[in-house]
């Protein structure tokens, strides 16, 4: 039924087209483009199925730009444009690593950055965080039974080398 073509491309590189014979998204059928480098100064693989004549969800690009490498994911309903929404982003030049965001703050070895979202850390019990062995000074956790300074019950945590000390 389907077929798996390798084409010229007129952006610089070529793509792998499988589907239902169809040399354009209009038949359906998954393509794999490798775009080079462009006047934009990257190059992208896209990652793209095709429903018909719109492109589907789960659409999806990686970028290669002046030594980052950001993923990109459009997840929404389909649309005969891609949607570019950063994921995941790795800065080789900074050597840190952004999520939402295509520009990592350079003092961070890891950024997150959301206006919905919050931050969540490993969450355990008192005794499965005491079978961590050795431990890494500055080793951050939720302890999920541990009391607060407040007599709550569940803290957040910090190996300083010795103990773990409550942030709170």
């Amino acid at each position: 039924d389907g077929e798996f073509k390798i084409q010229s491309s007129n952006q610089n590189g070529f793509r792998l087209n499988t589907g239902n014979g169809a040399t354009s998204p209009g038949g359906g059928g998954t393509v794999l483009w490798f775009r080079g480098l462009n006047s934009s100064n990257y190059s992208e693989i896209l990652f793209n199925n095709f429903l018909g004549t719109a492109m589907a969800t789960n659409a999806g690009k990686i970028r290669l730009s002046n030594g980052k490498m950001v993923f990109y994911v459009d997840n929404t309903t389909a649309n005969a444009t891609f949607t570019e929404t950063a994921r995941l982003t790795l800065d080789a030049t900074n050597t840190n690593v952004g999520i939402g965001t295509t520009t990592p703050d350079a003092s961070a070895i890891l950024d997150l950055t959301s206006t919905k979202k919050g931050f969540l850390p490993p969450r355990m019990t008192k005794t499965q965080r005491d079978a961590i062995s050795s431990p890494e000074t500055g080793l951050t956790l939720f302890c999920t039974d541990c009391t607060a300074t407040d007599a709550s019950t569940g803290v957040m945590q910090t190996y300083n080398g010795a103990t773990w000390k409550n942030f709170w």
